[in-house]
């Protein structure tokens, strides 16, 4: 992907609020639903972020900082 590792995990989150009733009561649910979801979040999907970073940052060297294909 083109993004870096906090951006995955938040697509990640995002992913997981979807499946939940977009019909929420308040704010207040919306953010216990939020938390709930980020705790959930499995260590193997850190995990992969996290192994995935040389391979990132080398695709970011080669591009100069700029757009990169990983």
């Amino acid at each position: 992907p083109d993004t870096n590792i906090i951006e995955a995990l938040w697509d990640h989150l995002k992913r997981k609020l979807r499946e939940h009733d977009p019909q929420l009561a308040s704010l207040d649910e919306l953010w216990a639903i939020v938390q709930e979801e980020w705790y959930r979040i499995d260590r193997a999907v850190i995990d992969k972020l996290y192994a995935s970073l040389p391979n990132w940052v080398a695709a970011l060297k080669r591009a100069k900082g700029g757009h990169t294909e990983y």
